[in-house]
């Protein structure tokens, strides 16, 4: 690659380094770690939490990492290649299950429940397969945070029974998008947060990142912040 390709390459989308900063720590600044930051925010993470990933990828190992380093009480990582797995327990992970060790989808959404204590406080989907929008979903507690991030693709659609949020919230529910403005022209970013929640006060908690404070009962439509 001559130098003046390169300089073609780089000119516009790169940025000067310090050298303060060595390899091992400029390897984390990218568009995954601000991704899952800004996702774990959009849901409302707090300190003390359960928070369950879905995928341990480089979305997934970052997520893993943000969620400890913020003071998450338990994280559980779900992928299906086992050295994924080795490093999401080394990036801060409680629990790390093998999606292929269970016979059914609604297994893993149980097993997930049994080692949360019924559901994450936050759900992260960081596959990039429409069909964990369901299973995860079935992994979130009432009054859960459901993230949306990996799945990007216009063209990919799923079925989809507006009662699953009814059963599990068992009351309300209320949705609140990502945001563009907040998030920045150009954002690669491309999560939305999708709430359900059983209360009316956690329902127009829920509406305010999306101008609204009004109850709401109807269906949850997850709207992408940003396409790359």
């Amino acid at each position: 690659l001559s130098a003046a390709r390169l300089a073609r390459l780089v000119r516009g989308s790169a940025r000067r380094i310090t050298d303060a900063l060595d390899d091992f720590t400029v390897a984390s600044l990218n568009c995954a770690l601000a991704q899952v930051i800004y996702g774990l925010h959009q849901a409302g993470f707090q300190p003390g939490e359960t928070v369950v990933i879905q995928g341990a990828g480089g979305l997934g190992l970052f997520a893993t990492a943000v969620a400890r380093e913020r003071g998450a009480a338990r994280i559980v990582v779900l992928d299906r290649i086992t050295e994924r797995l080795e490093l999401a327990r080394a990036f801060g992970a409680d629990h790390v299950l093998n999606v292929d060790d269970f016979a059914t989808s609604d297994a893993r959404a149980k097993a997930v429940r049994d080692l949360t204590g019924g559901g994450g406080h936050v759900v992260l989907e960081l596959v990039g397969h429409p069909a964990a929008l369901v299973e995860g979903i079935a992994m979130a507690r009432p009054e859960g945070r459901y993230v949306v991030i990996g799945n990007i693709a216009a063209d990919q659609t799923i079925p989809f029974n507006p009662a699953w949020l009814v059963h599990l919230t068992g009351a309300c529910s209320a949705s609140a998008a990502t945001r563009r403005g907040r998030s920045g022209a150009g954002s690669s970013s491309s999560s939305a947060r999708t709430t359900a929640t059983p209360t009316a006060r956690s329902c127009r908690t829920a509406t305010r990142s999306s101008g609204s404070t009004r109850r709401s009962r109807t269906p949850i439509r997850a709207r992408p912040s940003a396409r790359r």
